[in-house]
């Protein structure tokens, strides 16, 4: 897989074990940097203050995963927020929610309010099925927290991902769109260098 963009990801490297199909094209340059605060911002929909437990979705090809937040909790020292995070659930259904090879976004599972009440560890949280998570991706909320071709590799996310397997979903998941892609895609020589590690200051004569 040949994967055009400025910004490397913790899965990029895969594709220096298994070589560079030109064939295969993973066009990234909207990517967009996520962190470990942004991630609460998505899966809160920006309110992480009225939240004490939220979801996140990460789809990559036809794999998507939930991450459970949990424990929030503001700093008003730092101005900031902690939580903690776990894997709840991972769907292998050959199915793509968003037309996009990777992409996050927030969760809406319904929590049941004796789950919220009791709080007791024998209440398990329903997990929705892969029909109920199609549904909810036409939701508003959903749709605004959106992220397509995120950059993951500073968040905590990459503890529960390999990096081997996210890369081959992604290129499964473009080889399957039966496409003839150009390796020419339009790019301006400004991005071609950048692609290959140089910048503007690359050609500059040494100041003698």
């Amino acid at each position: 897989m040949y994967i055009i963009d400025n910004n490397k990801d913790f899965y990029d490297y895969v594709s220096h074990i298994y070589g560079t199909d030109k064939q295969i094209i993973l066009d990234r340059r909207e990517s967009a940097r996520v962190t470990d605060e942004s991630l609460l911002y998505v899966s809160t929909e920006n309110y992480p203050k009225y939240e004490r437990e939220t979801f996140l979705l990460l789809e990559y090809g036809f794999v998507q995963k939930i991450f459970r937040l949990f424990n929030l909790d503001y700093i008003p020292k730092n101005l900031s927020y902690t939580y903690d995070i776990e894997h709840f659930h991972t769907y292998s259904e050959h199915v793509n929610l968003f037309g996009c090879p990777i992409s996050i976004s927030r969760c809406l599972i319904r929590v049941p309010w004796v789950y919220r009440w009791e709080k007791k560890k024998n209440k398990r949280i329903p997990i929705p099925s892969i029909d109920d998570l199609r549904r909810n991706t036409k939701n508003d909320g959903v749709q605004k927290t959106l992220i397509k071709y995120p950059i993951l590799k500073d968040t905590q996310l990459t503890k529960f991902l390999d990096p081997i397997e996210v890369w081959s979903e992604i290129q499964n998941y473009i080889s399957s769109l039966n496409n003839d892609p150009n390796v020419d895609i339009p790019m301006s020589n400004k991005e071609r260098a950048a692609l290959h590690g140089f910048d503007k200051y690359s050609f500059r004569h040494p100041i003698k």
